[in-house]
């Protein structure tokens, strides 16, 4: 788990020790970070406390003299990671999709550039529940989906600097 993934948790207030705190952990010492609150973090044992992980996570950033994202660029992240996904793992597509428009719509503050991309849930739902004015195929509509991903993880990575 990577930094940015991490704080989008914490900014969604969400963050479970076992399921981002550690993993984070042991992410950036395998990345050859080293603090002694990471250590300490790292070696967090059962049963968790989220306010000594915390505590240790917050001193770690500080030791370690890492910058705190905000929280639009953390979304960007998780928003560009999901659309990776649905290219890459393509089963259980237009479940994915709807979640991704979700995200687009309620917690990016300038989605211009995925606008479109929201546009798909629409026609997903005209194909599903609604008289398919545009017959739509099954097969013509996950093309869209995944041709207007691919096109979005270029716009984004131009614009963000994600990689």
């Amino acid at each position: 788990m990577n930094t940015l993934e991490l704080h989008y948790h914490i900014y969604q207030d969400n963050v479970k020790v076992a399921e981002h705190y550690l993993p984070w952990a042991f992410s950036m010492i395998e990345s050859d970070y080293e603090s002694t609150s990471l250590y300490i973090l790292a070696a967090l044992q059962k049963p968790y406390n989220i306010f000594e992980a915390e505590h240790y996570f917050r001193r770690a950033v500080e030791e370690l003299e890492l910058k705190v994202p905000t929280e639009q660029e953390c979304t960007t992240y998780v928003v560009y990671k999901r659309l990776e996904e649905l290219i890459n793992q393509s089963d259980d597509l237009f479940n994915k999709v709807y979640d991704l428009s979700t995200l687009i719509i309620y917690e990016l503050d300038s989605p211009k550039q995925l606008a479109s991309f929201v546009e798909i849930s629409d026609l997903i739902d005209d194909f599903l529940y609604g008289d398919n004015y545009l017959k739509l195929t099954e097969t013509m509509l996950k093309e869209e989906i995944l041709r207007r991903a691919e096109k979005l993880i270029k716009s984004v990575k131009e614009l963000d600097g994600i990689d």
